[in-house]
């Protein structure tokens, strides 16, 4: 793991339980033995919400093992009440900051009484919770497939405006992934303004804009909750602090605004295009596809799994035609064959809309090119296509007409059971077998002997060691150092390029992206495709012919 800021020296790992006592007075002793050399509210709190996204760590745990969740809250609150000393008092109170309901009201209740019998508590105590946003920004890439929310908050017994910033992933549904704290608002401005990297689009913003914002975005991301490999450690680290900041802006809503596209709208949308220039071209090229239909397919895709069908980027391109449309589109061979070219049209008639420079066009459109022959493999694979995809492809090849849905209906509860095609194996790693005599004299080897669990690694193509992340070939490195702490980040290949960050409240973690597109490879063209039967593209799997 690498630093991502500046830790104060006297604050270590949270949740390093000490050798003696118990899980719960070593947390209350390690942590309050920081708090209590912590003067800065924000430093508490941030204590406090690395704190709570461990324990909400466990209870996940805890719930897919089908055992009990502990009430690690509640009893860490009981446990600073019965001890009544400096530790449980700074440790009770940086809780009371954060802790949503039905828990703050006990941290509440216990922060108050403790400080009228224990004497010499930290100044910050009476201040954690307090904050009150001040300013806000926005920091897009061009083509609007990260956001970064930099909201500027004041509180009393801080020095200065602090930075609270969150990075938002629109091609994951526009959840929160990653998230920290810098010490001088001002600073991270500067710091992403100075940024020259032409992608970048940076923007002052309502603050009650960027906060409904920033609750969508972490509603998206409770929504996801299981998928935590979406998400970084500072956000899971930060999440509480976030929902507290949240609370006390009076935005207690847990669920997302809905960003719907309605039917007229996409009708409305379809019209415009086969009118415009880009839409009569192709009629006039294709003649042979309906070009409508396969423009209401990608205005329904951008529509149903992010709500913006105008926007698009390499990355859109990348999941649309790599991933969404070979799992949800059942074509015949002329629609397979064409779709990419709609894709190219419908790509610069949003350009037109939207205003994108001609030169990130290009960029979208080259990734059209490199993504097709892909496209053109996977949407003839059964092991690519989705459930609904798969029945309907088989109802098809038995003579089911899918434009009836009484036929549809009938074929499913009155048909023989129906086999779905089974995922592709993967591929294995091979290597050449070990000579007979180098196994020979390993296994004699005294060394070899007292290590026997490397025998195991001859002949059968295993690695003697894998990554840590196996999406790690599908990143690039970024290194970057400024603000008051050198640290080092990468972001995936995928993220805006974005400058350093000042110091954090909390450093420790490492970064990661959110989920890379699988390694391209096995590439087939339309020439190599399952034959037709019908005018429908059935594979072989799929028909049992």
């Amino acid at each position: 793991m690498t630093p991502k800021g500046t830790r104060p020296p006297h604050l270590g790992p949270v949740g390093v339980l000490r050798p003696d006592g118990s899980p719960v007075d070593s947390i209350i002793d390690s942590g309050g033995r920081e708090l209590l050399q912590e003067d800065d509210p924000v430093g508490a709190e941030a204590w406090a919400s690395a704190l709570l996204g461990m324990f909400e760590g466990a209870c996940r745990q805890a719930r897919l093992d089908g055992t009990e969740v502990p009430p690690f809250e509640e009893s860490l609150l009981l446990r600073c009440r019965q001890r009544r000393d400096k530790r449980a008092v700074a440790v009770a109170a940086a809780l009371a900051g954060i802790l949503p309901p039905p828990h703050d009201h006990l941290a509440t209740t216990v922060i108050s009484e403790l400080r009228g019998v224990v004497a010499g508590v930290p100044s910050w105590v009476g201040n954690v919770g307090q904050a009150t946003p001040t300013a806000s920004w926005l920091a897009s890439d061009v083509f609007g497939d990260q956001d970064s929310l930099i909201v500027g908050f004041g509180q009393e017994g801080a020095p200065g405006e602090h930075a609270l910033v969150v990075l938002v992933d629109h091609n994951l549904s526009g959840q929160a992934k990653d998230a920290w704290i810098g010490t001088d608002f001002h600073e991270v401005v500067a710091s992403w303004k100075s940024n020259t990297d032409g992608h970048m689009r940076m923007a002052e913003v309502p603050i009650e804009e960027a906060l409904i914002r920033l609750r969508d975005a972490v509603a998206m991301s409770d929504l996801w909750n299981g998928d935590t490999d979406l998400r970084t450690e500072d956000f899971a680290r930060h999440r509480a602090l976030i929902r507290a900041r949240l609370r006390r802006a009076g935005l207690t809503e847990d669920r997302p605004s809905e960003l719907q596209v309605g039917l007229a709208e996409r009708e409305n949308l379809i019209r415009e295009f086969m009118a415009s220039s880009h839409g009569r071209g192709l009629s006039g090229s294709l003649a042979t596809v309906d070009v409508e239909l396969l423009a209401h397919h990608l205005v329904d895709l951008r529509s149903d799994y992010e709500g913006r069908p105008l926007r698009w980027s390499p990355t859109v391109v990348s999941l649309l035609l790599g991933d969404l449309a070979p799992r949800k589109l059942l074509l015949d061979a002329d629609e397979a064959a064409n779709l990419p070219a709609v894709v190219r049209a419908f790509v610069r008639f949003s350009a037109d809309r939207s205003g994108l420079p001609q030169a990130f066009v290009d960029e979208t459109l080259a990734t059209v090119d490199e993504v097709e022959p892909e496209f053109l493999g996977r949407i003839s694979d059964p092991a690519a296509a989705g459930p609904a995809k798969a029945v309907l492809a088989a109802l098809q090849a038995s003579g089911v007409d899918l434009s009836d849905v009484d036929a549809i209906n009938e074929a499913l509860q009155l048909g023989d059971p129906m086999q779905l095609p089974r995922a592709a194996p993967k591929k294995r790693r091979r290597t050449v077998a070990a000579p007979a005599d180098v196994v020979a004299s390993a296994e004699r080897s005294p060394v070899l002997g007292r290590l026997g669990v490397l025998a195991t690694f001859y002949g059968d193509g295993r690695r003697l060691r894998r990554p840590v992340d196996p999406r790690w070939p599908m990143r690039r490195s970024s290194w970057r150092c400024s603000g008051r702490g050198t640290r080092s980040t990468w972001h995936s290949a995928t993220a805006p390029s974005r400058p350093g960050r000042p110091r954090s409240y909390l450093s420790s973690g490492s970064r990661s992206g959110g989920p890379s597109l699988q390694e391209r490879s096995g590439k087939s063209t339309a020439s190599s495709a399952p034959p037709w039967r019908g005018g429908i593209w059935i594979p072989d799997r799929w028909s049992g012919g």
